[in-house]
C-alpha cells in the first residue's frame, strides 16, 4: 500500500499540491523501481517496466523541474522515516515489497534527479 508514496507525499507537498494523489504516486512508482534498480535490489529492467506501464496509462513519468533536494527534505517528514533514519517501500520484483532502511540520500538524489 505504501509503494511509491513517499516520493509522491514528497512531490505533492513540494508542488503545493497541484498534482492529483494519485499522479503523484504514479511517478512514486517510478522512483521507488529506479532506487530499487540503484540498490541492487531488483533485476535491472524493472524499472522500464514501470515505466512502460505508467506511460501506457497516460501517468507521468517526470518530475517537472522539481528540485532533488527539496523533494528530499520533505520526505523527511515521512511517517514511515524513523528517527531522521531514512525508510522506504521498494521492490525485489513486481509484487514483491520490501521496506529498506538507511537508504544513501546520494542513491535518492540521483533517482530524483534522473526524473527531472
Amino acid at each position: 500500500l505504501n509503494l511509491g508514496h513517499t516520493f509522491a507525499h514528497a512531490v505533492e507537498q513540494v508542488s503545493g499540491y497541484r498534482w492529483p494523489h494519485g499522479e503523484a504516486v504514479g511517478v512514486g512508482l517510478l522512483a521507488a523501481a529506479r532506487l530499487s534498480a540503484a540498490l541492487g535490489l531488483c533485476r535491472p529492467g524493472l524499472p522500464e517496466e514501470v515505466d512502460a506501464a505508467l506511460a501506457a496509462a497516460s501517468l507521468p513519468r517526470t518530475l517537472d523541474g522539481m528540485e532533488p533536494a527539496e523533494l528530499y527534505a520533505a520526505m523527511a517528514t515521512d511517517k514511515k522515516w524513523r528517527a531522521g533514519r531514512a525508510r522506504f517501500v521498494l521492490l525485489r520484483d513486481v509484487g514483491q515489497p520490501i521496506v529498506q532502511e538507511d537508504v544513501p540520500q546520494a542513491a535518492v538524489l540521483d533517482v530524483l534527479a534522473s526524473l527531472g
